[in-house]
C-alpha cells in the first residue's frame, strides 16, 4: 500500500496537474481557432484552380463591398502561417525569431 502524501506534496501536485489541464485547453482552443481561421479563408478565396485576379465573394458582395484580390489573399495566408509558428513556439516553450530580433540592441 502507498503511503498518503504530505500536504505540500499534495498541494503542488494538485498545481501542476491543473496548470497542465489550463494548457491543455488553450492548446485546443487555439488549434481549433487555425483550423477555423484556415477554413474560412479557403472559403473565401476559392480554388487555387482559379486564375483570375479577384477572388469570387459570398453572397452579400453587391452591397458595395471590395472585392479580395489573390494578393491580399496571400498576405492573409502568409499572416496565418506567423500565427502558427508562434503557437508553436508557444507550445515548445522556445523563444520565436521576432522574439530574438526584437532583444538585439543595434549600436
Amino acid at each position: 500500500m502507498s503511503q498518503q502524501r504530505s500536504g505540500i506534496t499534495k498541494y503542488i501536485s494538485n498545481i501542476l496537474d491543473d496548470t497542465k489541464t489550463m494548457i491543455d485547453e488553450i492548446l485546443d482552443k487555439a488549434r481549433d481557432f487555425e483550423t477555423d481561421a484556415r477554413d474560412s479563408i479557403s472559403r473565401n478565396v476559392g480554388t487555387k484552380d482559379t486564375k483570375q485576379d479577384v477572388v469570387p465573394r459570398q453572397p452579400g458582395a453587391e452591397l458595395g463591398q471590395q472585392p479580395v484580390t489573390q494578393a491580399e489573399a496571400a498576405a492573409l495566408y502568409t499572416r496565418l502561417g506567423h500565427i502558427e509558428e508562434l503557437l508553436r513556439h508557444i507550445q515548445t516553450g522556445t523563444p520565436s525569431t521576432e522574439d530574438k530580433t526584437a532583444g538585439k540592441s543595434s549600436p
